[in-house]
């Protein structure tokens, strides 16, 4: 559970004992079985190094919402345009139901799609650097 100090949110971030990777899999409940997804470390969470995370977001939830806003931003600002326009070429959406609701759910689903590819990214990443690959 986070504390918050002085308007700021304070988050643990549990970190993998072997390799350092913040890639790792570990239930909610302290003391159970984790799993190192970069290295393949596998124990108890309350083995793992723990650092501070300070934030003004106030909850994960909150944390995503911020991610998934910012990514928005970028796609409505900088892609909109020519994704509405790759949409009509190939015919996911004509003339005639073109509407902002049926853009916004493209958008929707793009910001999600870019978030998701992100993490994955993030975490091939982390593997590689641990495997040495």
């Amino acid at each position: 559970m986070p504390d918050v100090i002085g308007g700021e949110t304070v988050e643990a971030v549990y970190l993998c004992p072997e390799c350092g990777s913040p890639s790792v899999d570990y239930p909610e409940a302290f003391g159970t079985v984790a799993e190192c997804q970069a290295c393949g470390w596998v124990g108890k969470q309350d083995q793992m190094l723990v650092t501070p995370l300070v934030h003004l977001e106030g909850s994960k939830e909150n944390i995503v919402a911020r991610l998934t806003g910012d990514i928005r931003m970028i796609i409505v600002k900088h892609f909109a345009v020519p994704f509405g326009r790759f949409l009509m070429q190939w015919g996911f959406v004509t003339q005639e139901n073109l509407s902002k609701e049926v853009m916004g759910r493209y958008i929707a689903a793009a910001t999600l799609a870019v978030l998701k590819a992100t993490i994955i990214t993030r975490q091939e990443m982390e593997k590689e650097r641990v495997r040495g690959n």
